[in-house]
């Protein structure tokens, strides 16, 4: 057996470098020996079969071969240990991977529910260690999650509900191992950090998708929304800091949150308070540091012209298409054309109707230029148009 687990570190190795043709002749070597010793009915042949179907699915176009072995795999596992054992759970997650490599993303959830059914199953079975169980539980949470958000709209609802699932798993571990006396799970601790900051991203993506599965028209969900944002950012703040990208980028979110409930003064505070940090730290890592702040400018002019404060959202606009002109110097974008439509909005609003018709008149000139006159922005705009010039 030396032999074999020589080969089989060897296979590991190649594994994790990605080389699944090196691999995949480690790991064969080793079954070879396996299969003398124990046979192929014994959990030792399963579990290098399993890792030659991963090795083949690091390999082009092999994913059929990798799950052949993946499955030969699962069936000698589930005769030496049952169907539920942390061993089969794995092997239906890789086998949900494969599937969603061919195409298959209907099988891939299907496997990677099987895998969260045999976890959270033997949570309630204490031969098996239970932080171990709960670690593995909160991957395959995420897993279905994310398996969910990439079939579309129709799962976002799903994939949110697992992601806040996974949220008050992971809490409920942090928990746990703060009060073990484990060195390093102290709070604060080395492994206590890396798992709040894993709490954080992840209530940060829940928060995401929760918004994308929201009903925008529904007060109620809209302030459930608003209340994962803030959760997130706090966490954030906790884990970066209050002016890093992270936290920074959850608390804009927060804001366009805001927006959507008209709750304008709260948006345009917090808006106000992202641009700051931004303008300080010139979005330090960010690539799009021009385009993310004439938006940022758009935004906080929506909840000034929701404050009616025209001459506040004036200027603001100003900013924000100076910033739009420069990322587009033809002025030809839709950007342009909104940024355009809202300073004709607020100039009708003070009375300067000739400056409005030539911001409008603008607008509908590049919505007519992009092909985009059926939009309802541009419909908008030409009625405007229209009964500005009446009254001129």
């Amino acid at each position: 057996m030396e032999t074999a687990d020589a080969a089989m570190a060897l296979g590991r190795v190649q594994e994790r470098k990605g080389r699944g043709e090196e691999a995949e002749k480690a790991f064969k070597e080793a079954l070879t020996v396996v299969k003398k010793v124990y046979g192929e009915k014994h959990w030792e042949f399963a579990a290098v079969q399993h890792r030659i179907g991963i090795a083949f699915e690091l390999q082009p176009k092999k994913t059929d071969m990798a799950l052949s072995h993946l499955k030969e795999a699962l069936a000698v596992f589930q005769k030496c240990h049952g169907s539920r054992h942390p061993a089969v759970a794995c092997v239906h997650t890789d086998m949900a991977r494969v599937q969603q490599k061919r195409g298959r993303p209907d099988l891939a959830l299907k496997g990677y529910e099987k895998a969260l059914d045999i976890h959270t199953e033997l949570q309630s079975q204490p031969k098996f260690d239970q932080d171990e169980v709960l670690e593995a539980k909160i991957a395959a949470l995420h897993n279905v999650a994310f398996q969910c958000a990439e079939m579309g709209p129709a799962h976002y609802k799903s994939a949110a509900k697992f992601l806040h699932e996974a949220v008050q798993e992971q809490e409920e571990r942090r928990h746990t191992l703060r009060s073990s006396g484990l060195e390093g799970w102290e709070m604060g601790g080395e492994e206590d950090k890396r798992l709040t900051e894993d709490i954080a991203r992840s209530l940060f993506i829940c928060a995401r998708m929760t918004d994308k599965a929201t009903d925008h028209h529904d007060c109620c969900e809209l302030e459930d929304v608003s209340v994962l944002y803030g959760e997130a950012y706090d966490y954030l703040c906790g884990v970066f800091g209050s002016s890093s990208n992270e936290a920074l980028e959850a608390l804009t979110f927060l804001a366009i949150t805001n927006l959507r409930e008209k709750d304008f003064e709260q948006a345009a505070e917090t808006l106000e308070e992202v641009l700051k940090a931004r303008l300080m730290a010139r979005f330090e890592g960010c690539e799009h540091f021009e385009e993310e702040l004439a938006f940022l400018y758009g935004w906080l002019a929506e909840a000034q012209m929701g404050m009616e404060d025209y001459t506040s959202a004036l200027a603001t606009l100003k900013k924000s298409l100076e910033m739009h002109i420069k990322l587009h110097p033809d002025g030809m974008h839709r950007a342009v054309a909104n940024c355009r439509y809202r300073t004709a909005v607020c100039k009708k609003r003070n009375g300067k109707t000739q400056g409005a018709i030539a911001s409008v008149t603008e607008a509908v000139r590049v919505w007519d230029a992009l092909g985009e006159q059926k939009c309802r922005a541009a419909k908008n705009a030409r009625r405007m148009k229209k009964v500005l010039q009446r009254q001129s």
